[in-house]
Formats: structure tokens, C-alpha cells, sequence
């Protein structure tokens, strides 16, 4: 009797898997802490979108993982797989930024700040109880223009102190010749 409820189960989900599904998660704020989604269980054809904002001009790194298992018990088997996993990139007025579709499966770019990116994950589960993936995401704030200028500008100031403190030693140490 087990054996049938388990197989009634699988057929179950089997049937399932031409149904297409979608997802939208909301991660807010992209930033420097890493975003992960945990262990996502899809079935069948999937589109999985996660939204998120930028405060600042950020390099933005984010991959996604299949996790293929196999589990045999006896006569009965379990599989998690997805095929034609791909991960796409969208700025807020839906235009394509990056679309990778072959392994690694990973992203890594210059956004501008700004609200309503978006990333898409899409793929068919091939196994008979679906598949499983999993996404990393972060962002590293670039400085402004204006920063890397000011900073420029105080390493030149140090180079200047630092030539102008060398050459009055050397006169101090009577090594300066008329």
C-alpha cells in the first residue's frame, strides 16, 4: 500500500511538470551584505524574478547553481535536475542588460544606482520531483568621480610633502652642491 500512495505521489508531480510556473521575490536594497535565496524547488518550465534597487553605482556579482540529485530506494527513484538554466539581468525600464545561459552561470557588472532591477531565472525541472537551484547575490559600491578626484588629490598633496621633507634633509646633511 506504501508503494502505491509513493507512486501515486510521483505520478502526481510528473503531471504537474508541464504546468508552467512563476515566482517574483522582492529582495529590496541590493548591498554589500550577501543576498541568498536558499534551496528553490521548481517543477516543470519556470521563470523566477527577483527585484532589487541600487543606492549607488555598484559592481554587482550574482550566480545561480543547479543541484542535480539522484536517490534510488529500492524500486523506487527520486530525481532533481534542470535543463537550459539561465540567468538574465534587466535595468527598471525592462531592457536586457546581461543574459547567461551556460556554465558558470554567473553575472558580473557595473549598475548604476537606481530602483526596479530585476534578475530572471529560468529553466525546465527535468526530474521527477522537480529540480532544486539556489542564487548569490551582492553589490560593492563604486566611488564617485568626485571621490577618486579628492582622493587623487591627497595622495598628490603626500607625494608633494613627502619630496619637499626628502630634499630639505638632503641640505640639512650638506649633500646639496652649488
Amino acid at each position: 500500500m506504501k508503494q502505491v500512495k509513493i507512486t501515486g505521489i510521483g505520478a502526481a508531480l510528473l503531471l504537474s511538470c508541464g504546468i508552467a510556473q512563476a515566482a517574483s521575490y522582492n529582495i529590496g536594497t541590493l548591498s554589500t551584505a550577501p543576498y541568498s535565496s536558499g534551496v528553490k524547488n521548481v517543477v516543470g518550465s519556470f521563470s523566477d524574478t527577483y527585484t532589487f534597487d541600487l543606492t549607488t553605482t555598484s559592481a554587482v556579482g550574482s550566480g545561480i547553481t543547479n543541484i542535480p540529485l539522484y536517490l534510488n530506494f529500492g524500486s523506487i527513484n527520486i530525481s532533481y535536475d534542470i535543463n537550459s538554466l539561465n540567468l538574465a539581468v534587466f535595468d527598471s525600464s525592462n531592457t536586457m542588460v546581461a543574459d547567461v545561459n551556460s556554465d558558470p552561470l554567473l553575472f558580473n557588472g557595473l549598475l548604476s544606482a537606481g530602483n526596479g532591477y530585476s534578475l530572471k531565472v529560468t529553466g525546465t525541472a527535468t526530474g521527477n520531483m522537480g529540480g532544486l537551484y539556489t542564487l548569490g547575490m551582492v553589490a560593492a559600491p563604486v566611488p564617485e568621480a568626485d571621490a577618486w578626484a579628492m582622493m587623487g588629490a591627497g595622495l598628490g598633496l603626500l607625494g608633494w610633502r613627502f619630496a619637499r621633507r626628502q630634499g630639505s634633509t638632503k641640505k640639512q646633511d650638506g649633500l646639496v652642491t652649488a
